[in-house]
């Protein structure tokens, strides 16, 4: 069977009931948009999208109402992945092959029919297929956020439309693996002037690639690629997109993408952070999944649902720009609310890399993931620190939900019992 991968998206945004509106596919609370262009994300690799899953919290009521959700690519909805939500349904499935050749540009257009009632929660995901097996793609930049022209910028791996930013720590994602980083992807929508260059690199722990993207005058509105081994990646490996510009260019906008082949086949990196947003010393926060963002002190505003999918994950890989003193945090993968202690990390007060390994932490459609950072009760931290993160899965069959909590029961705080 060919490897596969989810890509999920969630926003909470309240959607439109008569305009046509467009989210990144890989998005954790990106704002609906009438401009297409203000959504797209960058496919480095060709293969295909061969299932779309949505749901929403409202539903559009009515027998003639409904949204028509569609996978976008290159400004066309796709005629495969496509379906409606109608009356009282709030979930949709779509079982049908969308073929993505190398450098196409994507999103998910919702477009409402006779005035559904409006829904404020999407979740979901694309199922990617890549041509070549275990080609897992990771999509960043931002497609209406542009490029500093005097002084380098970096953007996530994994963004969903996350701002370019001049703090590379606050930018780049911890990778949960071992593997290798190939195919950089670049597209820049508006030419950067005659002289004068945007250089895009993949940066390793501080590090550009000696492998790059130069975009000339010329090169705009067109993908360009360097399609070979950007770089070897060890489990722990921080990275992140970054651009440098020269001669002071034009501005313009830029998204990227780039391929992460495992060494272990199916072993998929899911990968976020805080963004510029550093953690509380006294609160509990909790953290987006999959998406570079801010924290914050409401779990339902963060957390993510699994539809119609099931994965297993495996290794969880934290990093903080500095350390953060006293005792640190605790910090836990919850499941619809539950601390999951098996893949959990201790993040001490010395120190700025940690990890937990060799778990089997299963999780299952209907269930929501969120990210919660507990600062030590005893000794609280002491100074406010950003963080990012990996977390490493598989995607495939998993038990039902009932007996995922069963076996998390036979765990305490001391491992198992």
């Amino acid at each position: 069977m060919a490897t596969q991968q989810p890509i999920f998206f969630k926003t909470i945004d309240t959607k439109s009931t008569t305009a046509t509106e467009y989210i990144p596919i890989n998005t954790n609370n990106q704002a609906w948009h009438v401009d297409e262009s203000r959504s797209i994300m960058l496919v480095p690799t060709a293969g295909k999208f061969v299932e779309m899953n949505i749901k929403i919290d409202t539903a559009p009521s009515g027998a003639s109402k409904k949204y028509t959700f569609s996978l976008m690519v290159n400004g066309v909805a796709s005629t495969t992945l496509t379906g409606d939500i109608t009356d009282t349904a709030t979930t949709l499935t779509v079982t049908m092959d969308q073929s993505i050749s190398a450098g196409d540009r994507v999103s998910l257009e919702s477009d409402p029919v006779a005035s559904p009632t409006a829904f404020g929660r999407i979740d979901g995901n694309f199922i990617w297929e890549p041509t070549t097996d275990d080609e897992y793609i990771y999509m960043g930049g931002h497609p209406s956020n542009t490029l500093n022209n005097a002084s380098e910028e970096w953007s996530p791996l994994n963004g969903g439309a996350h701002t370019w930013g001049g703090s590379r720590n606050k930018r780049a994602q911890t990778m949960p693996t071992a593997g290798t980083i190939k195919k950089l992807a670049i597209f820049v929508d508006g030419s950067p002037g005659v002289g004068k260059t945007f250089t895009f690199t993949v940066d390793k722990d501080g590090t550009g690639s000696t492998e790059t993207v130069v975009i000339d005058d010329g090169d705009e509105n067109v993908t360009q690629f360097n399609n070979n081994d950007i770089w070897t990646i060890t489990a722990g490996d921080n990275m992140a997109f970054s651009c440098v510009p020269a001669s002071t260019p034009d501005i313009a906008n830029a998204i990227c993408s780039c391929v992460f082949v495992p060494t272990t086949t199916g072993q998929i990196p899911l990968l976020g952070g805080s963004g510029d947003n550093a953690m509380n010393i006294a609160a509990t926060e909790y953290m987006q999944i999959g998406e570079q963002q801010n924290l914050t002190g409401t779990r339902t505003s963060v957390d993510l649902e699994l539809v119609n999918v099931n994965i297993t994950f495996e290794t969880f890989y934290v990093q903080l720009n500095s350390a953060c003193g006293g005792d640190g945090y605790d910090c836990n993968l919850e499941i619809d609310t539950v601390s999951d202690e098996t893949i959990d990390v201790a993040i001490a007060g010395t120190g700025t890399a940690f990890n937990t390994t060799g778990a089997s932490v299963d999780v299952v459609a209907g269930e929501k993931l969120s990210i919660e950072l507990v600062p030590d009760a005893g000794s609280a931290p002491t100074s406010a620190r950003t963080i990012q993160y990996g977390l490493l899965f598989t995607f495939g069959a998993a038990p039902p939900a009932a007996a995922r909590v069963i076996y998390q029961g036979i765990y305490n705080s001391s491992g198992m019992i």
